[in-house]
């Protein structure tokens, strides 16, 4: 059985903005605006009652105001978003819900790269962004409650299930981006 540490989600996209990076793939671009929607709703969380919680937020560029008694970090790419969270531990706990691509460009151009008629687009070499919930999931100051997503397209839960070994985290929310 699953144990209980997949669990099945579906959602729809807003008009919230997401991380980017130079490329990103059609689910990590469709996806994110829906994932960062339950990833600022959960950042209220914390705040419910006088608890004292502390709640940071890692985002992406985002149309929203900041929630209130949240602290946000902003960021644009995988590699920021990674140093912020790292940054933020030690955590209780933490909810990786950015859709964050996995591929970005090797080189960042310096200037617009303009076409020239009858030359064909120059070559793209690409480079792995890293793995922030596995990294995370490995950091000495490791969140007591890792909880990621699992954006699937098919196969949901088997994917979603082995993700969670992969990446080991506590608890993987899958998310069905096909339905």
């Amino acid at each position: 059985g699953l144990d209980g540490r997949v669990a099945r989600l579906t959602g729809t996209a807003s008009d919230f903005g997401a991380e980017y990076d130079s490329l990103a793939d059609m689910v990590s671009f469709g996806l994110a605006p829906a994932l960062v929607m339950y990833q600022w709703a959960l950042s209220g969380l914390g705040k419910v009652g006088d608890d004292g919680a502390q709640v940071v937020l890692v985002s992406g560029p985002v149309a929203q105001p900041d929630p209130p008694g949240v602290t946000v970090l902003r960021v644009e790419s995988a590699r920021q978003m990674l140093a912020a969270c790292e940054a933020a531990l030690p955590a209780d706990g933490a909810v990786c819900a950015a859709a964050v691509a996995d591929w970005r460009t090797a080189r960042e151009a310096d200037q617009k790269m303009k076409k020239v008629p009858g030359q064909t687009p120059p070559p793209l070499d690409l480079a792995l962004n890293p793995d922030i919930l596995a990294t995370l999931a490995k950091s000495p100051h490791r969140p007591r409650l890792l909880i990621g997503f699992a954006a699937e397209t098919n196969d949901v839960i088997a994917h979603a299930t082995a993700k969670l070994a992969r990446k080991g985290c506590d608890w993987i929310i899958a998310n069905d981006v096909a339905a």
